[in-house]
């Protein structure tokens, strides 16, 4: 089973296309994400974090590469700022670059 067309229009719905760089894992090695101060989360509150998690946990069902990854920036869905969602970029920028 291939969600390789679900990948690219989630790709497209958050502006990743084919110049972005690739990335070779779905997170960085030692970086842990910690939950965000009310500051860092009133600005990000306008991005969609919500949204691109609940996308990515559906690929996570035929890409179990991704599971932990998924599951790290899942348990802040209550507290999470901008680190937050760069981290769940770079997932699907992974997943982008693995969609093949």
């Amino acid at each position: 089973m291939s969600q390789q067309h679900y990948i690219e229009r989630m790709a497209m719905r958050f502006n990743i296309d084919s110049d972005a760089k690739p990335v070779r894992t779905p997170a960085l090695h030692g970086k842990m994400l910690v939950s965000a101060s009310d500051v860092d989360k009133a600005a990000a509150a306008k991005l969609p974090y919500p949204a691109l998690l609940g996308c990515l946990i559906y690929c996570a069902k035929t890409r179990p590469d991704v599971a932990y990854a998924i599951s790290d920036a899942a348990r802040f869905m209550g507290c999470w700022d901008s680190e937050h969602f760069n981290a769940a970029m770079r997932i699907l920028r992974y997943l982008y670059t693995t969609r093949e």
